[in-house]
């Protein structure tokens, strides 16, 4: 199925004639992100998670060169920490990404069901969080080309909303759409494009001062510090003041209320000189699982988070079984003769046979059942034939009868 571009995509639509979109999921400044699936033979289905450019940025060749740039960067990071991706594609002029599809909910929805519920997240649940995804990001970080070198990638958009957790437990960074590497074909320079949310931004980024890994460090410290504390690092009524505060050079607020030991792991992650924080995110990671009050397994998280988080996986559930139901109904009345009679050979073999009193009356008539036997024609040398058979058969057996009496009487046989 091709894309009517005017009409923009719509569920039922063939994305490379193998993803099929499902229904919407979420959408963004530049991309919308849809539930699709890829069915194969013997019923095989696959889902999976499309990103494709809106309709109005289709033309926009700064914001196709950004699409290309996340490709090819995502694409290249091969992590359990970092969303998959699986493919890329265009379709009549409108662009696509593939990734894997992640059953969960992102920590912004975790932290806000808990809060709902009355129940702060615990701090190992959130530590143990934060500490997959700078596991994730250094993985990033660490990406290098074919001759060796480091590209230098940073993610710079670490947000709750960019960090996913699965409902097996595993914590994955999403949304590689504005990061910074070596080589990238634009360099976001577009007027009002958001480049990072300004609430978990470090101080060098958000100046536009040259910034480098160490940005994202202190984006994931600001992510813990909001999810354990209920408040921003950057406390302000409005973005001017947000940012009259980052540029003060005064570090965040300290967190009092967290155990001496995670307040420490925050308070150096979130310094607001570069060269005073964790060097690396894998530096970052270890820190943080020091800072546990005991390890956290992915059972453990799963099991921490699904309390307040049923109701939530359950309506995601629902809204999957109806997309899927939804499009088994488009397929069955699109399907080539669904409405034609079939003949009963062509029903696969793997099909549950279909007794007799299940027949239709049109199928019955497709049996082709005659009504009488044929007429069977003999051939005209066979009845001879088998006469002068059945005389020797009875001249052999009357000359062996008499020479048996001859015997049994003592007479001589001629």
């Amino acid at each position: 199925m091709t894309v009517d571009r005017e009409n923009k995509l719509s569920p039922g639509t063939r994305l490379g004639s193998r993803y099929e979109l499902l229904t919407p999921w979420a959408k963004g400044g530049m991309a919308q992100v849809w539930l699709a699936r890829v069915s194969g033979k013997h019923g095989f289905t696959k889902l999976y998670a499309v990103k494709t450019m809106l309709p109005e940025r289709a033309d926009e060749q700064e914001f196709r060169t950004m699409f290309l740039d996340e490709a090819r960067i995502a694409s290249q990071v091969r992590h359990v920490n970092v969303a998959t991706i699986e493919d890329l594609g265009e379709d009549d002029g409108v662009m696509f990404m593939v990734f894997e599809w992640i059953q969960g909910d992102s920590l912004d929805q975790i932290v806000r069901a808990a809060k709902k519920a009355g129940h702060p997240l615990p701090v190992d649940v959130v530590l143990s969080i934060a500490a997959q995804t700078a596991r994730g990001l250094h993985a990033a970080h660490e990406l290098r080309d074919d001759a060796g070198q480091r590209l230098n990638v940073v993610h710079r958009d670490v947000s709750p909303q960019n960090i996913l957790l699965s409902e097996t437990g595993v914590a994955k960074i999403i949304d590689f759409g504005v990061a910074k590497a070596k080589n990238r074909l634009a360099e976001a320079t577009m007027t009002g494009l958001v480049k990072g949310k300004l609430e978990f931004m470090a101080p060098e980024q958000a100046m536009s001062m040259p910034f480098d890994r160490r940005a994202d460090i202190f984006a994931v410290g600001a992510v813990a510090y909001t999810a354990l504390t209920g408040r921003l690092v950057w406390d302000a009524p409005n973005d001017a003041a947000m940012l009259f505060k980052i540029s003060s050079g005064e570090p965040p607020p300290r967190a009092t209320e967290l155990p001496a030991k995670v307040a420490d792991v925050l308070d150096r992650a979130l310094h607001p000189d570069p060269e005073k924080r964790f060097q690396t995110a894998q530096e970052l990671e270890r820190a943080l699982e020091a800072s546990m009050s005991r390890p956290m397994s992915v059972d453990d998280l799963t099991a921490a988070t699904q309390t307040f988080l049923q109701n939530t996986s359950n309506e995601r559930r629902a809204r999957i079984r109806t997309a899927v139901d939804e499009a088994n109904a488009r397929e069955a009345a699109q399907a080539p003769g669904a409405s034609v009679r079939r003949p009963m050979t062509s029903i696969p073999p793997e099909a549950a046979p279909i007794s007799a009193p299940q027949l239709s009356a049109n199928q019955s008539s497709e049996l082709h059942v005659p009504r009488s036997a044929p007429r069977v024609v003999w051939p005209a040398w066979l009845l001879p034939a088998l006469v002068g058979v059945t005389l020797i058969l009875l001249g052999v057996w009357a000359r062996v009868f008499m020479l048996s009496w001859q015997m049994r009487h003592g007479t001589g046989g001629g």
